[in-house]
Parts: structure tokens; sequence; C-alpha cells
């Protein structure tokens, strides 16, 4: 089964490094291809709602995206401290060719 149009990106992304990332470098992807829900991350908003905005987009990423592509095998996710490396599997690797999205 293909992933969904923004998902195929964010595997295209994806594989160009191979070390991973973190949900700080998809929020800056989402961003800048305007993806709806992600126009405004937590730095460029006040302090003080920062970690409700930073949680919700959390959220947002792992239902909308990441879930579903670690469920259809195209990534995997390894806990490193706090934080979440999200890295590129051999069929993540295929879907991003195959989507003809890679730069």
């Amino acid at each position: 089964m293909m992933p969904d149009d923004v998902s195929k990106m964010l595997l295209s992304r994806l594989s160009l490094k191979p070390e991973g990332m973190d949900s700080e470098e998809f929020f800056s992807i989402l961003k800048e291809e305007k993806v709806q829900g992600f126009e405004k991350l937590p730095e460029d908003i006040h302090k003080s709602e920062r970690r409700t905005k930073k949680r919700n987009l959390l959220m947002l990423l792992n239902k909308r995206y990441l879930e579903r592509l670690e469920d259809m095998g195209y990534i995997q996710r390894e806990k490193v401290g706090r934080r979440t490396i999200t890295k590129i599997t051999e069929s993540g690797q295929y879907i991003a060719h195959v989507s003809g999205l890679m730069k």
C-alpha cells in the first residue's frame, strides 16, 4: 500500500539522511512544505505556549504520519536519550525512489 503524498515526501527527505531525523527536523520540513497544522512552530510563538504547541505538533506528526509509516514498515523509530530518532528502512527507501520525489 502506498502512503499519502506528505508521507512520501517525508520518506524522500528521510532517505537523504541515513543517520535519521528527530521531530524538530520533521517540523521544519513540514513548515517549509506548508503542510496544514505545521504553519507555526513552537519557536515562532510566545514562550509560555511553546510546550503545549510542541506537544500538539508531536501528536499530530505521530498520529498522522509516523505511526502509519512505521506500521507499513517504511520507517523505524529508536529512542536515544530524550529524543526519538526516525530512520528509513529498505522498503521505505524503495517507496521514496518509486514516488518520484527524490531530488
